[in-house]
């Protein structure tokens, strides 16, 4: 019987193993290592193990995703420290605020996140948005939300309630201000979920200005991340002050 191999080569990732995204109608080119890829995905992990590829390269069309958002993605998984702070501004399609702009970008990389299986990225993305929110310091605890109870809540969109709820709390009429101010791509994120601005609007009436009221909903997980709540070092449980807002 021949011996397995624990070798630090046979351990190695294989650098020459790669997935080639075509993105867009333009089907631009991105290439990423398998092994970076896959550590971070579940949908790519599936289909490396089960689609059939030429060599050690798999090509994958997404024409309807985004290039830039996508760019970002692949730069996160390299851990490029930039890759969530300073995406790229395209005035053409957010207006003149680059808070909008950052804003939309991230959403969409969101979107992304979630549909490839990448709960890490799904939490470093929702930690960005609260850097840039005043309702950043709100104790993620005293949050009350009323929601169907099928209705799956990532963390962005519990922070997005949180925030709707740090200025709608003393007046209500802040809501849809509030809200508009939001990109268009976080507005498609709410939306696109049944009866979730109508869950959003009513928690705010009925829970944030009555923090005695007994919430009918147990979280069994971090309110924004994807671990469990009693994780010490979560950047929930700690102010992020680090960043100034611009935030009106």
């Amino acid at each position: 019987m021949a011996k397995a191999d624990f070798s630090l080569a046979a351990c190695a990732p294989d650098y020459t193993s790669t997935f080639i995204l075509l993105i867009g109608n333009s089907q631009k080119r991105l290439t990423i290592h398998e092994h970076v890829l896959c550590a971070q995905s579940s949908f790519f992990r599936e289909k490396w193990q089960h689609s059939p590829r030429l060599g050690n390269t798999l090509s994958l069309s997404f024409p309807d995703i985004d290039y830039e958002a996508m760019q970002v993605l692949v730069d996160w998984c390299y851990r490029k420290e930039t890759a969530l702070k300073n995406p790229s501004v395209d005035p053409k399609k957010d207006g003149d605020n680059p808070n909008n702009i950052r804003r939309n970008q991230l959403a969409q990389v969101h979107l992304l996140a979630t549909m490839f299986g990448m709960p890490r990225l799904e939490d470093d993305l929702t930690d960005q948005f609260r850097k840039h929110s005043k309702g950043r310091n709100m104790d993620p605890v005293t949050v009350r939300t009323v929601v169907d109870g099928q209705l799956p809540l990532c963390g962005l969109l519990r922070f997005i309630i949180h925030d709707l709820g740090y200025y709608t709390s003393e007046n209500p009429q802040k809501y849809m201000n509030r809200r508009n101010q939001w990109s268009k791509a976080i507005t498609d994120l709410v939306d696109g979920h049944p009866v979730f601005a109508q869950a959003i609007f009513k928690a705010h009436m009925e829970f944030l200005a009555d923090e005695t009221k007994e919430h009918p909903i147990t979280q069994p997980i971090c309110f924004y991340h994807n671990h469990a709540d009693d994780d010490e070092s979560c950047p929930a449980n700690v102010a992020t002050n680090d960043e100034d807002t611009n935030d009106e």
